[in-house]
């Protein structure tokens, strides 16, 4: 408590000479002068300094009065300008080299009833084969069969698992899965599905 009073006295003391454009021994004097009038006004008429503690404080707050020396306001802001550009600058390296909350996922999954699985990298031609909104996937046949020709896959009946995110690398969350029968000739499916991000679960774990 202390050392906070005595910065706030060289604080006030230094901003008083610089503003007021007095030198070191005129505010000394004109500090000392104030302290034995105030004593002087104190009921019963004390002395300036009446006690061996109350002389050292006031004789080290004249100690660090006397080694003032006045600052250049110019050189002050320029310094400030300068702290506040390297801020700028750290928050600017950290923001550009920090990972996002999560990274949306494009590849998608197919998985066949024996359990074998394919990813399926996200592409054009994916993209053009499968859409979503909030109620629905959209499979595009003719786009989808040149996918599935690509990956070698035969089975008319899969599941589809799509929508995922990324929070780190090799850290994943959520998707959507729906069940497709591909087996009709429908040159668009519909199929219904329920977006895993209405769940409150996933809103909290991509804000996170």
């Amino acid at each position: 408590m202390r050392e906070f009073r005595e910065d706030l006295e060289d604080i006030c003391d230094q901003t008083t000479m610089q503003e007021g454009g007095m030198d070191a021994y005129e505010y000394g004097k004109l500090l000392i002068g104030s302290i034995k009038i105030l004593q002087e006004e104190t009921p019963g008429g004390t002395a300036a300094f009446a006690g061996e503690k109350e002389y050292r404080e006031v004789r080290q707050r004249i100690l660090r009065i006397t080694e003032y020396a006045p600052y250049e306001k110019r050189r002050v802001r320029i310094l400030c300008v300068c702290a506040l550009a390297v801020l700028a600058g750290i928050f600017l390296m950290i923001y550009g080299n920090s990972f996002p909350r999560y990274v949306k996922l494009m590849d998608m999954v197919v998985t066949n009833d024996a359990e074998e699985y394919w990813v399926l990298k996200d592409s054009g031609m994916l993209r053009k084969a499968v859409s979503a909104d909030e109620e629905k996937v959209y499979i595009d046949r003719a786009a989808m069969d040149v996918v599935l020709q690509e990956y070698g896959i035969e089975d008319s009946q899969f599941t589809l698992l799509f929508g995922g995110y990324e929070k780190l690398p090799g850290f994943g969350g959520n998707g959507n899965l729906v069940y497709v029968d591909y087996s009709g000739q429908e040159e668009r499916l519909e199929i219904p599905y329920e977006d895993s991000d209405v769940y409150i679960t996933a809103r909290i774990l991509k804000m996170i």
